[in-house]
């Protein structure tokens, strides 16, 4: 799933950021990512989730006129939230509550 070093940086930067800088940071974070998954996960294929990285770009930045800076604040406080509800339990209570049958 090696794409993601270069559809990633190719999203984020329509943005404005800087295009080398976020195919480094791409490689790093897939990288550290990739270890914590061999040494802590379970051995499962997991694909990577580019659809936040389109909302980012497409939605928040291109489309609303936020700038890319302000954008990465809502993102990274979307992520808090998520990381409170999970930390918990709420997150797991909400979708089996809202689950579709």
């Amino acid at each position: 799933m090696a794409y993601i070093i270069f559809v990633n940086p190719a999203i984020l930067g329509t943005t404005g950021m800087d295009k080398q800088a976020l195919i480094a940071t791409t490689c790093i974070a897939s990288a550290i990512a990739t270890l914590a998954t061999g040494i802590f996960g379970r051995p499962y294929r997991d694909g990577t989730g580019m659809g936040l990285n389109a909302f980012f770009a497409y939605t928040l930045v291109l489309n609303n006129k936020v700038n890319w800076e302000t954008a990465l604040g809502i993102v990274f406080l979307s992520g808090l939230l998520f990381l409170i509800l999970t930390l918990f339990g709420l997150r797991r209570k909400l979708v089996r509550r809202y689950r579709a049958v």
